[in-house]
């Protein structure tokens, strides 16, 4: 009897370790995801190749958050499904200068390329537009290019 209750111990304490240190693991680690953005700027009237790449550690996906100096999450409506998502943009050379305490709520319109979280398991490439008035809009873009720069399997990040 004594026997027993040894081996019950000992095997309770080793599946108490497992399942401990398991937990841990899944709380401290760590996602990174790496995100191409083709550079638009144009050289002597040329288009240029350039891809920039940043690796991005991310926090959370709900809500979507990230560790980047030169990228930053912000919300924008689905063209295709009309519902509010997440999406990761560079930061201009001006958001970079100013600071958060200087910046106007209302963003400068534009068009700007970045990532939209699909919530699911993919980060989708696309197109967000920023109307004059504040509005934000993501289009995914085509099927070609999505299978070229869409970044998928991050179901159980963060």
């Amino acid at each position: 009897m004594k026997m027993l209750k040894v081996k019950f111990l000992v095997v309770s304490l080793l599946l108490g370790i497992i399942i401990s240190c398991s937990e841990d693991e899944t709380q401290t680690k760590i996602n990174t995801l790496e995100l191409k953005f083709p550079s638009l700027t144009t050289t002597n009237g040329r288009s240029s190749d350039d891809t920039q790449n940043y690796i991005v550690i991310i926090k959370s996906t709900s809500p979507l958050e990230i560790v980047s100096n030169e990228l930053t999450v912000t919300k924008a409506v689905n063209a295709e499904t009309g519902e509010l998502s997440s999406v990761i943009i560079q930061n201009s050379p001006e958001n970079l200068k100013a600071s958060a305490a200087s910046r106007t709520s209302q963003a400068d319109p534009g068009i700007k390329r970045g990532y939209m979280y699909d919530g699911n398991d993919c980060f989708v490439w696309g197109t967000v537009i920023t109307a004059s008035n504040g509005s934000v809009y993501f289009y995914p873009a085509d099927a070609t290019t999505q299978l070229l720069m869409n970044r998928c399997g991050y179901a159980n990040v963060a």
